[in-house]
Parts: C-alpha cells; structure tokens; sequence
C-alpha cells in the first residue's frame, strides 16, 4: 500500500504447524542498522526501512534486554551476475508461530521525519502516519483474515464500524481527523463503512475493493 512517501509492505502468513517466520531484505547499496531501522543508501538513493509488525526490530545490540523485539542476522549471498557476495538481512522473532502479520514501513523521503505510529485495538492492528501535514490511520482486520468463515468480522477503530479486511482513511489535517472527515478513502475487501450512527460513508450487499 503506497501511502504518499511511505509504502507498507503487508504480510498475511499462516501454516497448519508453528515455526520460525523469517523477513529476509536484500537491499543494494550501503546499510546501516540505526535504532529500530535499516538506513538504506545507494548514490543520490536514500530509503528507511522500518519493521512495524509483528513487532519492531531490537533497537540495540543489547537483544536480550528487548525478548519480545524481532531479532536480525546478516548473510552474504551471491551478488547480481554471481559477481561476489551481497549482503542481505533475515529479521525473525524470539517464538514460533502458526500465524503472523508483517507490516513494514519503506520511507522513500527519510528527510522529511514522518510519525508513524503503531496502534492496535479489539480485533485489529494498524499505523497512524503524520507526513506532510497530512493523517492517514490504517487499520487491518484480524477478524476478516480468513480464520472465521461463518461468523461476522466488524470492527470499530476509533469509532468507525467496518468489515474490511484493510481500511486507510487520510485526513487533510488534524481538524478533519477530529471531525471524522477524511479526504481519502480505501477499502479493501469491505461491505461498509461508517462513523458511529451516522449515514454509512460505503455500504455494498457483498466485500469489495473501492477508492475514493
């Protein structure tokens, strides 16, 4: 989901046993571990990659002061054309697992210092990202993953009543986001949306995709 200067790579994993789920990153150019990110430079190229979900990378050497924080490894492997080695980077979390979302942040503009804020409520998980003046809240639905067939997936972030598997709503500015007014609309895999009684902002008999 590219969201402005931000774009989240949104994983969905599930296995019929538990196990060690691993992100492996391949970046190209010169990568610096900083606090919680990979600080990616290739050239006048500049990118932050920030894993949001499942949980935040440790955010120093000291890993056994953070047991919950993923953890990382850097291998070499062969590079492009088998022309040496390239590094690349396995991010994995202390326990097994049988089902994890992944979300992760790649900043295209790290100059510009966006806020991105990791939120999750009765049913959901998400981000709030502060860029540019503008407010974007997203919001994914535990409920509508596919681990329920025959029972309902609403949810209610911050008063808003959805099916979606995925809802963003962007404001203009914190007065909208105040007013429950956004100026961008995703729905993904969704029959509605509304703000507590009032009159449904989308409302469709079967889940669809829809921007506006």
């Amino acid at each position: 989901m590219w969201i402005d200067d931000i774009i989240l790579v949104i994983d969905d994993l599930a296995s019929h046993e538990e196990g060690s789920y691993q992100w492996l990153w391949h970046p190209i150019g010169t990568t610096v571990k900083k606090g919680v990110d990979l600080d990616i430079r290739n050239g006048k190229a500049h990118v932050v990659l920030r894993q949001l979900y499942p949980e935040t990378l440790a955010p120093s050497d000291f890993i056994h002061d953070y047991p919950s924080n993923m953890t990382w490894e850097i291998h070499n492997a062969p590079g492009e054309d088998n022309k040496g080695d390239q590094p690349y980077y396995s991010f994995h979390l202390p326990k097994r697992h049988d089902r994890v979302k992944g979300v992760t942040a790649l900043i295209l503009d790290p100059e510009s210092q966006p806020e991105i804020e990791r939120r999750k409520g009765d049913g959901w998980i998400g981000v709030r990202i502060k860029s540019h003046g503008k407010i974007t809240d997203v919001y994914i639905n535990q409920l509508a993953d596919g681990r329920i067939m025959h029972m309902n997936s609403w949810i209610n972030p911050d008063g808003w009543n959805t099916d979606a598997y995925i809802t963003a709503l962007t404001y203009s500015d914190d007065k909208q986001a105040l007013q429950h007014r956004p100026s961008r609309h995703i729905i993904i895999y969704g029959s509605r949306l509304r703000h507590g009684n009032s009159d449904p902002l989308y409302s469709e008999l079967k889940k669809n995709n829809k921007i506006w």
